[in-house]
């Protein structure tokens, strides 16, 4: 298979990308450094447009453009986990908080309890077969990306290649679309 001529067949802008989101739906962007920054922008310049899209994530370590950028209200910002920056936007009434136990977060996408249209993640490069490694963000990547209706990867040369046993990176055949980034992968100080 020519993985290559695939990436390429599937190459998206970030204005393009984020076309796929409708009314109503459930955006889900994993956690921390998978943070899809450009995807993010993309669709916060959908603001306005939209109705309902509600965003999934966990530890926030920038500023979401999606809620820093919503004078519409347009989208609900909704947190697994927080950061310091996710409980500032929780008391501005800028985002949501569901409680969880770490150890059952992949659980409530395998049951159905958190559903996804559209998962957006940040992904290390291509390797030669074709896979995309979640890089350093690999707890539920994996239950997310098999509960999503679509998947759009954001490729960023910054994400480290983790190799591991299973779970840790997708194919390209299993990818919607993709959209090329080089902003500097979220970290805390």
């Amino acid at each position: 298979m020519d993985y290559q001529a695939l990436y390429r067949e599937k190459l998206r802008t970030p204005e393009e990308a984020v076309k796929i989101i409708k009314d109503g739906y459930w955006v889900d962007y994993s956690q921390t450094c998978s943070y899809p920054q450009a995807l993010d922008a993309a669709l916060a310049r959908r603001s306005g447009e939209l109705r309902d899209v509600k965003i999934r994530n966990a530890i926030s370590m920038i500023p979401i453009h999606t809620v820093e950028n919503d004078p519409y209200g347009s989208f609900t910002y909704n947190l697994w986990h927080c950061s310091g920056l996710d409980r500032k936007y929780i008391d501005q009434g800028k985002a949501f908080h569901s409680p969880m136990l770490f150890r059952q977060y992949g659980t409530y996408y395998r049951k159905g309890y958190a559903p996804v249209n559209v998962a957006m993640i940040t992904v290390a490069p291509m390797d030669r077969n074709g896979n995309f490694s979640y890089g350093l963000t690999n707890c539920a990547t994996q239950e997310i990306l098999d509960a999503a209706e679509h998947i759009v990867v954001e490729v960023n040369p910054t994400m480290p290649f983790i190799a591991g046993i299973a779970n840790d990176n997708i194919n390209v055949r299993y990818v919607d679309m993709i959209v090329e980034s080089d902003l500097p992968i979220p970290t805390m100080k």
